[in-house]
């Protein structure tokens, strides 16, 4: 071997080293990336065409490597009703708690099942989950969340507000023909009046 070989194998081999040495630490600091909880903050817009679901995921990473994930997919999903979801690039600070909220919009209809179960009290469900998805390649890392969301009282809720609302309706309607018919019964009596005076 020449001289010159032998100084960039010198150079090149440490090097070498370092840098698989580097990124099997980097990978191994993100698989130690945890979920560490996902909590439902809110559900909103409750109709009868569907619900919209809030959530916060919180994940932690323990690394020293602000960790880049590169999307997070998620969905959700009531009896046979399913709505997909996706947040793009989100940074996990290093040493810390990141949250990253979610909110999605489920389309669904009230089917004879979910109103039975609404009738005899049996608990109903949707379910959030997804994957945090932080490498691709060369290797497949995510991070698995789900959390399941009890409807019962919620569709409940709704169900008596939709009454009450039509509950208020229908009286409102009745006392507008209820004055109708007393206008009414009054301009005949008038007219009865006009025709003896």
């Amino acid at each position: 071997m020449s001289k010159t070989t032998t100084i960039i194998f010198s150079i090149l081999i440490p090097i070498t080293i370092i840098l698989i040495s580097f990124g099997i630490f980097y990978i191994q600091s993100i698989k130690n990336i945890e979920v560490k909880n996902t909590e439902i903050t809110d559900i909103t817009d409750v109709s009868l065409d569907g619900f919209t679901i809030h959530a916060d995921v919180y994940v932690y990473n323990p690394s020293i490597f602000r960790i880049s994930a590169k999307r997070v997919d998620y969905s959700v999903s009531f009896n046979e009703y399913r709505s997909e979801g996706e947040i793009g690039k989100t940074t996990l600070r290093p040493r810390d708690m990141t949250i990253i909220k979610v909110s999605q919009r489920l389309d669904w209809h009230m089917s004879s099942e979910v109103a039975k179960n609404l009738i005899t009290m049996k608990k109903t469900y949707a379910t959030l989950e997804g994957d945090i998805i932080i490498m691709e390649k060369p290797i497949l890392i995510k991070k698995h969340f789900s959390q399941q969301i009890e409807l019962t009282e919620i569709v409940r809720n709704f169900i008596v507000e939709e009454v009450k609302e039509a509950v208020e309706s229908v009286k409102q309607v009745v006392n507008n023909v209820v004055d109708t018919i007393s206008d009414v019964g009054k301009d005949i009596v008038s007219g009865i009046k006009g025709l003896f005076d």
